[in-house]
């Protein structure tokens, strides 16, 4: 219990996050099947993402373009 206390002390008083770093330029590789839309792996972290060029096949490489809020907007390098 002590140790569940300590944790869920220690998240709550973290300060929010205010700001997502942009992630326009960054490579990533397409984790299912963009048709325009679907999900890109960055940094290890699924994003859901949109095809600016047609569609990827998983496992290609794509590059972030465009960041609007939580989606990402990305074409072939």
């Amino acid at each position: 219990d002590v140790a569940t206390y300590v944790a869920g002390t220690r998240a709550l008083d973290r300060e929010p996050v205010r700001d997502i770093e942009s992630m326009v330029g960054l490579r990533c590789t397409v984790a299912n099947r963009l048709s325009p839309c679907g999900m890109v792996r960055v940094r290890g972290e699924l994003w859901r993402a949109c095809s600016l060029d047609g569609e990827a096949n998983k496992g290609e490489e794509v590059e972030v373009v465009l960041q609007v809020g939580l989606e990402l907007k990305v074409k072939r390098p």
